[in-house]
């Protein structure tokens, strides 16, 4: 009976009723007594007390059976729980590192990738500044080569000229040369041809002077 009566919620239900506390204990008392009665009757009257204890042992033992399978199907729910756990965790840090793994990687290629067109770049760079280097070069010899042909070419014409004046000066100054010469060569004649009037006349005799007088007297020929 102490299994089945509950004496608090039926104190309670008798206050909620509009008992006071005294009233309440005892209205329950009185319940507990009534129902002790009727149960002693009943059993006494209806039920084998044999039976009631095999009734109590089956109930007490399908109750125990039935914790022990909740119990059992708790716990197992719990480790299956757990392991599912466990299985979602592994494979979440599973997950995780092949993510990991996975973005060291791109980022390993992203860099070699970048050094691959780095280097790319600097050997287009290095190809660019060759070419950049020998067309100068080319420039500059050919201008240099030009330019050494046209000073070839005004050192020839010049040299061209020098000998050109030197000879045309050779053939002024043997021009000059041959003139002066000639002029020397009639002053030369010209002085021997006059050279006996322009001798000094030395003391004449009185014959020698009527000679020279009468010498006046004819025509000179000159």
């Amino acid at each position: 009976m102490e299994s089945f009566f509950d004496s608090y919620k039926v104190v309670q239900d008798f206050k909620n009723s509009g008992f006071s506390d005294a009233q309440s204990l005892l209205l329950m008392k009185y319940t507990y007594y009534k129902l002790q009665k009727k149960l002693d009757w009943l059993n006494q009257t209806y039920a084998p007390k044999v039976d009631l204890e095999n009734e109590a042992y089956l109930f007490e033992a399908a109750h125990s059976e039935l914790l022990f399978e909740v119990t059992n199907s708790r716990e197992i729910s719990l480790m299956n729980l757990t392991n599912a756990m466990i299985i979602l965790k592994r494979a979440f840090n599973n997950l995780d590192d092949e993510t990991i793994a996975q973005i060291k990687l791109n980022d390993d290629i992203i860099k070699m990738e970048l050094n691959q067109f780095k280097h790319e770049n600097n050997l287009h760079q290095k190809s660019l500044n060759l070419k950049n280097s020998d067309l100068n070069s080319r420039i500059l010899s050919d201008m240099v080569s030009g330019l050494k042909s046209e000073i070839e070419t005004f050192r020839w014409q010049l040299t061209r000229a020098g000998i050109l004046s030197i000879m045309i000066m050779a053939v002024c100054i043997m021009g000059v040369w041959n003139l002066t010469k000639k002029l020397a060569i009639g002053d030369d004649a010209e002085h021997e041809y006059k050279g006996p009037l322009l001798q000094p006349v030395h003391q004449q005799t009185d014959e020698e002077s009527h000679d020279y007088e009468a010498d006046w007297d004819e025509p000179v020929v000159v």
